[in-house]
């Protein structure tokens, strides 16, 4: 996931003026990794990235989201307000305990003006969930991420970013 994470964020802008990047990563809880502020280039963010540590837990959707929303997508962490607001949800799984609060999480970000984005990658992945949870709030943007045009597919749903 992070190989995936950091090809994606090579193809990027990444400086305090144009995207910023803020992980959190979801288990059986969701934990902020860093957010808006903590890096403004491409290089030391995919070291960040690369030196994250994926826990095997539970997939709980509706704890990510709701981090997003509390803590990242907020002032004092890095958000500016002229700046488009982009979550990209990226799972290797299914989701966890609770899956019937992602719905209501996804619609509250949306509601927010946070930009959604579901990505699925690997086997274990439920993609019938995704395109429910995506399905059941309106979100048509989800990805099934396979075959060899992975990148191209993810660059396709991203907003311009500066």
């Amino acid at each position: 996931m992070t190989d995936f994470l950091d090809r994606v964020i090579a193809g990027m802008e990444v400086s305090g003026n144009c995207a910023r990047v803020s992980v959190v990563t979801f288990g059986s809880a969701a934990t902020l990794q860093f957010d808006l502020h903590a890096y403004a280039d491409a290089g030391s963010l995919g070291r960040a990235i690369r030196g994250l540590h994926m826990r095997n837990q539970s997939r709980d959707f509706a704890s990510g989201i709701r981090k997003v929303r509390s803590q990242v997508f907020q002032g004092r962490y890095g958000d500016r307000k002229d700046a488009t607001n982009m979550c990209v949800l990226v799972t290797d799984g299914t989701s966890g305990a609770e899956y019937a609060n992602s719905k209501t999480e996804v619609a509250r970000a949306k509601a927010d003006g946070v930009a959604m984005q579901i990505i699925g990658i690997g086997r274990n992945v439920s993609m019938s969930e995704l395109s429910s949870l995506a399905t059941a709030t309106h979100l048509n943007d989800y990805i099934d991420l396979e075959g060899d045009d992975v990148l191209q597919q993810v660059f396709a749903y991203m907003p311009g970013e500066c």
